[in-house]
């Protein structure tokens, strides 16, 4: 499922709806396996997709839909455990808040405006920043590492993911 900017209310409301019902519906089917979606795939014969949520641009989701404050830190909280995982991007590190970002185990950043604004996101001291390149970030797995990414397209991604 895909939230971006420009969602709306209407709209926000019925995939959130959406992501609580499949919530539910996965906690009654992993009741026999420990509640756990890892438990059922192992024991079950059964396949079942891990489900992706992207809120791309939660500042502006947020604005729109500020409601998603208090919705959004249960549904996080509770969903890697059924298999559906969030993938929440934003413009600036304190775009989301603390109740939200508690609940989320990984975080990744590009470049940053301010190298102090790594510590924010980390939790600890860094003070460097990644180097000088397009697509380059830090990633916390087991201790701070620098990343780069690529893009698959050389033009328009829109237009390319649209055809």
């Amino acid at each position: 499922m895909f939230i971006t900017s420009g969602v709306s209310s209407k709209n926000y409301n019925k995939c959130v709806k959406l992501i609580k019902e499949e919530l539910i519906r996965r906690k009654k089917l992993f009741s026999d396996y420990g509640g756990e979606y890892k438990n059922y795939i192992q024991n079950s014969k059964e396949k079942l997709p891990v489900y992706t949520v992207i809120l791309n641009n939660y500042d502006s989701i947020y604005d729109s839909n500020p409601n998603i404050y208090e919705e959004l830190p249960d549904l996080i909280r509770d969903s890697e455990r059924y298999g559906v995982v969030f993938v929440i991007t934003a413009n600036a590190i304190n775009s989301v808040q603390t109740k939200i970002v508690q609940n989320c185990p990984n975080v990744y950043t590009l470049k940053l405006k301010d190298n102090t604004e790594y510590s924010s996101a980390f939790g600890k001291s860094v003070k460097t920043s990644p180097r000088n390149m397009k697509g380059r970030g830090f990633v916390n797995v087991n201790g701070i590492h620098e990343f780069q990414t690529a893009s698959i397209v050389s033009e328009n991604l829109n237009e390319f993911i649209s055809n």
